[in-house]
């Protein structure tokens, strides 16, 4: 199966809200970002910090060839290095 980077667009959020719901329901042990933490990254967090601009330049977005996410990477926007999540 080939995966692909993609960059983010204004769509994609809720694609990844969507991604990180089923991660969370297949996966119940899996430490994941639930959606509260995903909204206020982005609408809180990113706004405190002055990042909301520049955030969508540092979300990485992966897709299979059905244009599945697959896995993305995004930080909270303090100057720490985020975290990873992927499907199973």
């Amino acid at each position: 199966m080939k995966y692909t980077q993609k960059k983010f667009e204004t769509h994609d959020f809720l694609r990844i809200r969507d991604f990180l719901k089923h991660c969370l329901k297949s996966s119940p042990n899996l430490k994941n970002w639930f959606i509260d933490r995903w909204n206020f990254c982005r609408y809180w967090g990113q706004i405190m910090h002055n990042t909301f601009e520049i955030w969508p330049e540092t979300v990485g977005i992966w897709e299979d060839e059905h244009k599945e996410i697959v896995a993305v990477v995004h930080p909270e926007g303090e100057g720490n290095i985020g975290e990873a999540r992927r499907a199973k």
